[in-house]
């Protein structure tokens, strides 16, 4: 991979060493490297954290639900539960509202194997926990 730019919109580039703090970047990497940027975007979130840290305890094992980094929500009228869009649209109106954001979790699905629940959150196990953090690591 080389010449990539990053959106303006995001800068998120900078703070991890993969970038080297070194913009705008330009770079080479192996699949591998790639994967290990996307298992630590992942890490950082908040439903991977819970995941971690009771499943590392070991006094529980949860499931933990939650949007793969990039990712927006907003509440269904009939739940109010939060829900990923699955297409450029309001989910309870139908109207445009701007991004698609499941081509996010489309991509750490392919690359991390990463699944979805019914309102496309990621779902964190230990199983999914561990091996992200292996992938890490290594």
């Amino acid at each position: 991979m080389s010449g990539f730019r990053p959106s303006p919109k995001t800068q998120d580039y900078a703070k991890d060493p993969f970038f080297d703090g070194k913009g705008p970047p330009s770079f080479t990497c192996t699949y591998k490297e790639i994967k290990q940027y996307f298992g630590r975007r992942l890490s950082s979130s908040y439903a991977f954290n819970a995941v971690a840290a009771t499943t590392a305890a070991g006094s529980l094992a949860i499931t933990g639900q939650g949007p793969v980094p990039g990712c927006g929500a907003e509440p269904e009228d009939a739940t109010g539960l939060m829900r990923i869009c699955p297409a450029i649209v309001n989910c309870n109106t139908g109207t445009e509202k701007g991004d698609d954001f499941t081509r996010h979790l489309k991509l750490y699905k392919a690359v991390l194997g990463v699944a979805a629940d019914e309102r496309l959150y990621a779902v964190f196990d230990k199983k999914t926990v561990d091996a992200i953090n292996a992938l890490i690591k290594s």
